[in-house]
């Protein structure tokens, strides 16, 4: 059962891939075999621990003659398993102590989704106070917007100096999303984007979203049968990015990923590791 349940977690097709292994979240000692074997070592050992009680239930109930073996086997894994997080946390821990740090405001106004498209220029002077209050109470290296934060109007390029109604008075390096409006071959491409910034508005790199969500920013053959949109107005017509490679801070790197990417290991593994 354990490898059927975890077969089926990998190659299930799902538009929001889940995993049964994410609900073991809170048990950090169990979970850090994930950096080894992604989260479908921690779907095992869900499936394999709930097998080994099932089994010595029903043989049990079954008067059958109880084999041990099976149970010391399981303990051994579970003492394994909980023994190379111990370690890999007091490794992490003593990495992190000591490595170079980078201090980030994150601002997340209390608006719903629909207030971006109907009060859009207060939707972006709000993410800008917010800001403000940050920096005039903290010394932060960095500001974070969420994806699509700027509703106004597309960036319509990647270098060059931002819109002074985009960050306003800001003057700290910010890392924000927006639509971003590329020209190529005489016809726009649109993508959903996350800027980066330095404190003179100045734009230092951007990243493209790759995996886009199907019938929400694309339809899947849209480009192919473009009669598709005309059935799902809603749908937006996203291109999705190319760009890996992560956008440098001064001295430091960031891994970028936006909403919907975050659920596929592969994309932030990948993302992490520089685009290879």
């Amino acid at each position: 059962s354990p490898v059927v349940w975890t077969a089926l977690e990998k190659f299930w097709p799902e538009i929001f891939p889940n995993y049964l292994g994410a609900s073991q979240y809170k048990l950090i000692f169990l979970t850090q075999i994930a950096d080894v074997t992604g989260i479908l070592g921690v779907t095992f050992l869900v499936v394999y621990t709930n097998s080994i009680v099932y089994s010595v239930i029903d043989e049990q109930l079954n008067k059958r003659p109880f084999s041990p073996r099976p149970v010391v086997v399981f303990a051994a894994v579970v003492a394994l398993v909980m023994g190379y997080g111990a370690v890999r946390i007091h490794v992490v821990d003593q990495q992190a102590s000591i490595a170079e740090k980078l201090a980030v405001g994150v601002v997340q106004i209390n608006r719903e989704a629909g207030d971006k498209y109907n009060e859009p220029v207060r939707f972006v002077r709000e993410h800008q106070e917010m800001s403000r209050d940050i920096t005039a109470t903290s010394a932060v290296d960095l500001i974070v917007w969420p994806e699509s934060a700027y509703p106004l109007n597309p960036i319509a390029s990647r270098e060059g100096k931002l819109p002074p109604d985009v960050l306003g008075n800001l003057h700290t390096p910010t890392l924000f999303g927006a639509v971003l409006r590329i020209d190529q071959g005489g016809k726009p491409r649109f993508y959903n984007g996350a800027v980066l910034a330095n404190g003179m508005g100045e734009i230092l790199g951007t990243y493209d979203k790759m995996v886009l969500v199907p019938f929400g920013e694309y339809i899947p053959l849209g480009d192919t049968f473009t009669w598709l949109y005309s059935w799902s107005p809603y749908s937006s017509r996203f291109w999705p990015g190319e760009n890996e490679e992560p956008l440098q801070l001064g001295r430091h790197l960031l891994s970028v990923n936006i909403c919907y990417e975050d659920i596929f290991p592969g994309q932030i593994r990948m993302l992490m590791n520089g685009g290879q």
